[in-house]
């Protein structure tokens, strides 16, 4: 084992570069927030009055909606790995469906084991059909943008862009699986 000491400048290095990266997450992170607030502030003229008054009912009776998810964890968690690997299903309104329909930590678990179950099948594709598959899920612009990001900044780097909200975290899954990183970090 070789053990390599750092100087003060090789660790304010290190420093700069993970806040360099950090930042390049947060900025995009911030506009792309705004972005959905302004399009779902656009939205409430357009959508239809049958369909606010259904989804007000089941706002205002969430018994009622609780009853239409009985029995059906497992259908929830394969539409949590269907939108990791297939990507049509926004996943932040998906996981706020989860919590109302099965209660905040049912939901929240349900919602965790079908993200780590579409994650890991993302990512083992990826690095077993390669480039070429990314390249048709991921548009190029993420892929320059977040491919860097991962490969410098690693697990933490990976683990901070599934907590920002807006982030493309299922294209992140498939860059990760073309990287260095283990996919199960246990060694």
């Amino acid at each position: 084992m070789i053990i390599m000491k750092l100087t003060k400048q090789d660790f304010i290095d290190i420093l700069k570069r993970k806040f360099t990266s950090l930042v390049m997450i947060l900025i995009p992170a911030f506009v792309i927030m705004l972005i959905i607030g302004a399009v779902l502030w656009c939205l409430r003229f357009i959508i239809p009055e049958s369909l606010t008054a259904q989804i007000s009912y089941y706002i205002d009776n969430p018994d009622e909606l609780r009853k239409l998810g009985e029995g059906s964890e497992w259908l929830f968690v394969a539409v949590q790995v269907l939108q990791v690997v297939i990507a049509p299903i926004p996943g932040q309104a998906a996981a706020f469906a989860g919590g109302f329909i099965f209660g905040f930590w049912k939901g929240w678990g349900l919602t965790t084991l079908g993200l780590v179950i579409g994650s890991l099948i993302a990512m083992v594709l990826a690095r077993l059909l390669g480039i070429s598959l990314v390249r048709k899920i991921v548009p190029e612009s993420i892929i320059q943008r977040f491919d860097k990001v991962i490969s410098d900044g690693g697990y933490m780097t990976f683990f901070m862009i599934f907590l920002l909200p807006a982030l493309p975290d299922d294209a992140v899954c498939f860059l990760a699986g073309r990287t260095k990183l283990q996919i199960l970090p246990l060694s």
